[in-house]
């Protein structure tokens, strides 16, 4: 993540094209490409009987030189006004295909797709800034397997997925061929561990003293309980139907702003973090996580602010570290830091029933009340840890299944209020 975000490829500032070009060089370098020959595709009107290969052979000409790679771009401009290239891009019969035959007689296999994701189409700057950015399917050299990459997440993906253009969201820039007889040898990609010290890093606000000392680092196996808060960057659109129900048009977009991490074994915290913004904030959800515009100012908090790349080397070298991560209720923000954990929310529930709040559990299990003003990501981290604590406790006393009955069964003669619980 720190080499690719130090080539700028996350840089929303740029324009599309820009990133375009970077992150095209990126996949060159990391392919061990020798050579390269880029053929841009103006494509002619539309006809039935025209295929994909047959618009490359002719922009390639007599061209007889086999490179190793083939980087086949596509005109953004045309992805807005043309409706017959939208058309040919959303038609499967006519597709991309997994491999192609050049008219110098070699065969070349797909092996990676740049793609441009429009969040809005109907915003005249599409193709500019945070309305628009890059997504890259890469076929794995050792297993053949397809991995995407989207900003910091990175998962398994298919060539289907790759290749399926469904305008107006999602539009081709680059689509890369290898010579199937090239050798399947690529760069060393070693990976560089991320050093302890990125824990000591000053904030962005080095006048600020932070409450993070020297502190022993988590080891393998070690549990860590996290808690994050995040603020709203894009607000969400609906309408009405006729009937009177809401439909969702497009859900709205969040950016981490808080993380805390509290050594599992010490209950010490060895991350808090508030994140500076690298968009613009339209809702601090105040009322739920407690953050203001002052938080996360760097000249005027009062927190250690930091950047959002910081605050990802940190929680990375705990993944590498082999940490086992705590936390309640945090599928939905964890899709956003890219993490795995252990949720104490999916812990604590019974098959089809309803998952209780952590502020309840506390109450009935550890007798604590928490969250009496806002939420704080230290206060809950370490209620997720205490939680699991107490899970493994009762596991372990063969009692666990008796006792989520008894919480059930109180819930519910409370109806779930704090106040009237006995």
């Amino acid at each position: 993540i720190p080499d690719v975000a130090s080539a700028g490829l996350f840089d929303k500032t740029l324009s599309i094209l820009v990133r375009v070009e970077r992150l095209f060089a990126w996949l060159c370098s990391t392919l061990a490409v020798v050579s390269v020959d880029v053929h841009t595709i103006a494509l002619p009107p539309w006809t039935q009987d025209q295929s994909f290969e047959a618009i490359v052979a002719n922009s390639c000409g007599q061209e007889q030189v086999a490179h190793e790679l083939v980087a086949i771009t596509c005109d953004p401009a045309s992805w807005l006004v043309d409706d017959d290239v939208k058309q040919r891009w959303a038609t499967p019969e006519w597709g991309v295909p997994s491999s192609l035959t050049l008219p110098h007689g070699e065969m070349y296999t797909l092996i990676g797709v740049i793609s441009a994701v429009v969040r809005d189409v109907r915003k005249p700057t599409v193709l500019s800034g945070p309305n628009c950015h890059l997504v890259t399917h890469v076929q794995s050299p050792d297993a053949g397997r397809w991995m995407l990459l989207n900003d910091f997440a990175v998962s398994t993906s298919t060539v289907d997925d790759a290749v399926n253009f469904s305008p107006p969201w999602k539009y081709p820039s680059v689509l890369l061929f290898r010579r199937a007889s090239s050798p399947n040898a690529v760069a060393d990609t070693k990976v560089v561990p991320i050093p302890s010290t990125v824990f000591d890093a000053a904030p962005l606000n080095p006048s600020v003293a932070s409450v993070i000392k020297a502190v022993t680092l988590p080891k393998r196996g070690d549990r860590v309980a996290i808690d994050t808060e995040f603020v709203i960057v894009e607000m969400e659109e609906a309408t009405l139907q006729t009937d009177g129900t809401r439909v969702v048009i497009k859900e709205s977009r969040q950016s981490l702003a808080r993380v805390s991490v509290i050594h599992g074994e010490t209950d010490v915290v060895i991350v808090d973090d508030y994140i500076l913004p690298n968009e613009p904030v339209v809702d601090y959800l105040t009322r739920f996580s407690g953050l203001t515009a002052e938080d996360l100012d760097p000249t005027r908090s009062r927190h250690a602010v930091v950047s959002l790349k910081t605050a990802y080397m940190k929680l990375r070298y705990l993944v590498d570290a082999g940490c086992l991560f705590v936390g309640h209720g945090l599928h939905k923000d964890f899709r956003i830091v890219n993490l795995f954990i252990i949720d104490t929310v999916e812990l604590y529930q019974q098959p089809n029933m309803r998952k209780i709040a952590l502020r309840f559990l506390c109450a009935y299990l550890l007798k604590t009340e928490i969250q009496l003003d806002t939420h704080d990501s230290i206060e809950d981290a370490r209620a997720a840890l205490r939680l699991h604590n107490k899970y493994i406790e009762l596991v372990a006393a063969n009692d666990f299944d008796k006792t989520l009955v008894e919480i059930y069964s109180a819930g519910r003669h409370c109806r779930w209020k704090i106040a009237d619980l006995e």
